[in-house]
């Protein structure tokens, strides 16, 4: 893992039948997809994926996503693999960029890592198609590192989505349209937004996102009103709320994504004790 890494497609995957492909929102056509090899990984990872908008592909076509995805525009496959043991030292080490967070991404010549202390190591490059994770073999399972592993996948779309258009924000879909939160009031649940195309990736369906479409902002002192953000208010305010970061902050592109946004969509400062996670907000 200390050097990326780009295999060569192969005839056929080593124990064909434990090998998984999943793909993201695959009835957009996203050419985002996940590998996991489950004689190694647990098998509960697998809805975790299908909660995140994965689906499993068919055995018979893992041949034609190696033989295609080099052909398109910025497509993405993330290898999962078992951290080797000077990989779990990686994880687990003290470092002193720990004081600010349990993320943290380290710049290297022609690539990235991403680091979740304890969890995960995510070696990328915007120039690679292939990315690798080094986690440990119960990634993804119930229990302690569930939260962790959402948060490590939907940082992985963020990225990978980001030079389709499209952004990610920590938050939750309510009928006129989503409640920005951070990422633990959100249980690592994010949106993704197509800003372009005007379509709002949740976990549960693709929303459109119509003329009246609301971004909220949950505010404990308010009560019994809304109060309207202007567009630099609420520019402001997703920026600090993306899912998408990186060492040297938010690149060019997310930033015009965020700022097209900002001028569609209404912002509303919302009585935290008023919300209900998608239902009708009445407001």
């Amino acid at each position: 893992m200390s050097k990326i890494q780009t295999p060569k497609p192969k005839g056929k995957d080593s124990q064909t039948n434990e090998v998984s492909y999943f793909q993201f929102s695959k009835e957009l056509a996203l050419p985002i997809y996940i590998k996991v090899d489950f004689s190694i990984f647990d098998r509960k990872l697998g809805l975790l994926l299908k909660e995140l908008r994965f689906e499993e592909l068919p055995k018979d076509k893992h041949q034609s996503i190696l033989e295609n995805i080099r052909e398109k525009n910025h497509a993405r496959l993330l290898i999962l693999q078992e951290a080797t043991s000077v990989v779990a030292r990686q994880i687990d080490s003290a470092l002193e960029t720990d004081k600010y967070g349990l993320e943290g991404i380290t710049p290297k010549e022609g690539y990235r890592v991403y680091r979740f202390k304890g969890q995960a190591l995510l070696v990328y490059s915007f120039s690679s198609v292939i990315w690798q994770l080094g986690c440990f073999s119960d990634f993804g399972a119930e229990g302690k590192g569930h939260f962790e592993a959402r948060i490590i996948l939907n940082r992985f779309l963020s990225w990978a989505l980001s030079p389709l258009g499209i952004i990610g924000f920590w938050g939750v879909p309510v009928d006129e349209g989503i409640v920005v939160l951070r990422n633990f009031e959100s249980k690592g649940e994010a949106v993704f937004a197509d800003v372009m195309n005007k379509k709002l990736i949740t976990q549960d369906s693709i929303i459109k996102m119509r003329g009246r479409f609301n971004i909220l902002k949950l505010d404990s002192t308010l009560r019994g009103r809304n109060i309207r953000m202007n567009s630099e208010e609420l520019m402001g305010f997703l920026t600090t709320h993306s899912s998408f970061f990186d060492y040297s902050g938010l690149s060019m592109g997310v930033r015009q994504m965020i700022h097209e946004l900002s001028k569609q969509a209404q912002g509303l400062i919302h009585p935290r004790e008023n919300f209900k996670p998608r239902t009708d907000l009445s407001l």
